[in-house]
């Protein structure tokens, strides 16, 4: 009898494990919602902070090397456009040294038939006339070239021909008077005298008999 009273007690008996879990149920449940800790909640700002300043730091980082990136491009677009400014300034150089450079005997040919044309028809030209004549002669000479001058033409004109032209027109003249002069002796038969001679043996060359004798 007194064993059946022990086994009801050891069956009645609530067993340890299911006392336990309860226990270890309500430690969690209450370790779970309790509420956080000051010094926890620091450190989490804390961290949070560090974060916020660190993507400052690199945006301003970012922005420093775009405006870098900027500036650099802004000076290759400026040489780029020294450059083609130098080109075109080669170009143009190369230009006025092909003009200056022009074969001289070419112009020295254009000037020769230029003032040829001009003693045929009109003994003293204008500077138009001059001009106008050359420019003539030159295209015929080199069209290839004179195309190539364009509104060069003006400078060229005034560099390589006008002067050589002038003394030429002038030096030729004064040919051409020279031999009407020793003609119009021969054929009057009027003793020759030259236009620098004094005055006392020009008087005496216009009291010449032979000088009457030819008006």
């Amino acid at each position: 009898m007194s064993d059946l009273n022990q086994l009801f007690k050891r069956k009645n008996q609530p067993s340890l494990r299911s006392n336990s879990r309860p226990s270890s149920f309500f430690s969690s449940s209450s370790s779970s919602s309790r509420p956080i800790l000051e010094s926890e909640d620091s450190g989490l700002t804390g961290l949070t902070g560090s974060t916020g300043l660190t993507s400052r730091n690199n945006d301003a980082t970012t922005k420093r090397i775009f405006s870098k990136l900027d500036n650099l491009q802004k000076m290759l677009e400026k040489i780029m456009k020294n450059q083609e400014k130098m080109q075109d300034d080669i170009k143009s150089v190369k230009k006025e040294v092909t003009i200056l450079s022009y074969d001289q005997d070419c112009v020295y040919s254009v000037i020769l038939e230029s003032v040829q044309n001009l003693l045929e028809k009109i003994i003293y030209p204008t500077f138009d006339q001059f001009k106008k004549t050359a420019k003539s002669f030159m295209e015929k000479s080199d069209i290839n070239f004179f195309s190539s001058l364009g509104h060069r033409w003006e400078p060229f004109y005034h560099k390589k021909i006008r002067v050589d032209l002038t003394k030429k027109l002038r030096a030729l003249r004064s040919t051409l008077c020279a031999r009407v002069k020793r003609s119009i002796f021969e054929v009057c038969k009027v003793p020759p005298i030259s236009i620098a001679a004094e005055t006392s043996k020009i008087n005496a060359w216009k009291k010449n008999p032979a000088i009457s004798n030819s008006f």
